[in-house]
């Protein structure tokens, strides 16, 4: 997270399969010609990286028919001296984050064929650069990345047969942002509530930030909470993500617009 605005795409995962699953795509997505850009694959340490988890693998046959031979465009040649890296000098800075920039943007088209392309190849499809559950008529939308969305998933559905009309919006793509499909996915909420297992420090969670600038403006857009939960891997239960919809009808019925970012499950007695 702290790499975000360092110029790479970025994936969070949900589970060991899609961690595999969309390393094949990661690979496609870098070396297109139209977007040339490193590719982070991310995890979370311990619930995924220290866990086990059947996951199915495809035959090298075929892992090597999707991803070619590796031909790189630009590589080491003393007659064409090139460097490499997220450096510029002041005169060419500018543009060479525009550039950047450009090709990160310009290529979510790509990205989204590749993800899709994936998905046909192994029969199991995570989502494009995001993925909306049960959100067409949801009141309250939360939104989150990572390991934490399976336990999400269940909250939703528990919560779905108990009369509330919830969703989830997963992001798979961090970075480029997906904003037109979060967007689209929450169009119709009262509530988006944001879980962000990361803060910057000084102002809110990355994610609450990111959708509050690209909602800001927009006619009949819902109130976006910023919640900071489960940070250093503190445990995010179906207890939780229940008492955070209450908080977040709570907060639609009076109409408060929260100026920060709630923490959860803080331990008083380690605050001193």
């Amino acid at each position: 997270m702290s790499l975000r605005d360092a110029g790479l795409i970025q994936f969070y995962v949900e589970s060991s399969q899609e961690a595999y699953d969309i390393h094949l795509a990661a690979f496609k997505i870098a070396e297109d010609p139209a977007i040339m850009l490193p590719v982070m694959v991310c995890m979370d340490g311990w619930v995924l990286t220290h866990s086990y988890e059947r996951v199915e693998l495809l035959d090298q046959e075929t892992v090597d028919q999707f991803l070619p031979g590796f031909q790189p465009q630009n590589y080491l040649d003393p007659a064409d001296p090139k460097t490499w890296g997220s450096y510029a000098e002041a005169d060419v800075l500018m543009e060479f984050k525009y550039a950047i920039h450009q090709a990160m943007t310009a290529g979510k088209p790509r990205m989204r064929e590749i993800l899709a392309e994936v998905a046909t190849l192994t029969g199991r499809d995570h989502g494009g650069l995001i993925e909306a559950y049960r959100t067409d008529d949801a009141d309250v939308v939360l939104v989150a990345m990572g390991s934490v969305v399976g336990t999400i998933k269940d909250a939703v559905d528990a919560l779905r047969h108990g009369g509330k009309k919830i969703g989830l919006v997963k992001i798979r793509c961090y970075r480029p942002f997906p904003h037109a499909e979060i967007l689209e996915a929450v169009r119709g909420a009262r509530v988006v509530a944001v879980l962000d297992a990361n803060f910057s420090m000084g102002s809110e969670g990355a994610v609450g930030l990111d959708l509050k600038a690209k909602l800001y403006g927009r006619p009949n857009a819902p109130i976006v909470i910023d919640y900071i939960a489960g940070l250093g891997g503190r445990e995010i239960n179906m207890n939780t993500i229940g008492k955070l919809v209450e908080r977040a009808e709570e907060v639609y019925r009076s109409g408060v617009i929260l100026p920060e970012s709630e923490w959860v499950d803080l331990n008083p007695a380690l605050l001193g």
